[in-house]
């Protein structure tokens, strides 16, 4: 069942991709965003196909000692700072459901 599934998924991929490609070269427009998500929708509306390109990000064990680095850092040097610092970190290395560090909050604290 399992390569049933696979090969079903291959074959949708070269028929979108050959839709996308056909289309592409009749009506000179490229599809999708700047990550490449493509969304189409059939004629009476009542079907949505989406593609999205997620991000991957994946972290090691080693980022689970640099959260605690940092802890034992703001431990020691600012005892006294105000409160949010300590949320701002937290947040930072908040916890998935899957039990793992959220890259995406890491990521999102580096950049703001």
């Amino acid at each position: 069942m399992k390569e049933a599934i696979e090969d079903f998924k291959w074959f949708v991929r070269d028929g979108i991709n050959t839709f996308m490609e056909i289309s592409d070269n009749q009506y000179e427009k490229t599809w999708g965003g700047k990550k490449g998500n493509v969304t189409l929708n059939s004629y009476d509306g009542k079907y949505r196909l989406r593609i999205s390109i997620g991000d991957t990000i994946i972290f090691d064990d080693r980022i689970q000692i640099t959260y605690r680095i940092i802890v034992e850092c703001f431990d020691k040097w600012i005892v006294d700072a105000m409160p949010e610092i300590r949320i701002i970190v937290n947040n930072a290395f908040r916890i998935d459901k899957d039990g793992n560090i959220s890259a995406s909050s890491c990521i999102g604290i580096a950049t703001t």
